[in-house]
């Protein structure tokens, strides 16, 4: 089932969860382009051991069927999720496709019960979600520090819904 929602009077987004195993394939691909490769992280670094269990796995397509973005989205208690895993094309970003998705992780939230969500935004993106209405929490960790690029680090982040 698709969720339709008008990012620019030229480009609809559909949201789905993958299903298919050419789409989980394009859904794991992204997730490694835009958040392990550039750190020279290897295939399958952008899995975890939550990925085959009861998450909800999102991503937007355009009306051609081109994969845009994606996001994950998990219950850690029975009040507070917990967005993971974000990441939109490149010559997406700042376009609304990544806003589009955090609304749509948000509205899924809500419909499993949470109250509130949490995530650790790479410290480059901060803003974007301080537009979405989270607060920074905490410094969060840095990742690939043995990075030839250097480590990426984090920012501990919530919103109340």
């Amino acid at each position: 089932m698709f969720t339709h929602l008008l990012v620019s009077p030229a480009a609809a987004l559909h949201f789905a969860a993958p299903t298919t195993p050419e789409q989980f394939t394009a859904y794991y691909d992204l997730r490694w382009r835009m958040l392990r490769a550039p750190w020279a992280q290897p295939r399958g670094s952008e899995r975890d051991e939550l990925d085959d269990a009861d998450v909800s796995h999102m991503a937007a397509w355009d009306e051609s069927g081109r994969l845009l973005g994606v996001g994950r989205l998990q219950l850690n208690t029975r009040s507070e999720a917990q967005i993971r895993f974000m990441a939109v094309e490149e010559d997406c970003q700042r376009q609304g496709v990544g806003q589009a998705l955090v609304r749509r992780l948000e509205q899924i939230a809500r419909e499993q019960g949470a109250t509130s969500i949490i995530l650790n935004a790479r410290s480059t993106v901060t803003g974007f979600y301080e537009r979405l209405g989270y607060t920074v929490v905490a410094q969060g960790v840095a990742m690939f520090e043995d990075s030839p690029t250097g480590p990426v680090e984090h920012t501990r982040m919530s919103k109340q819904l």
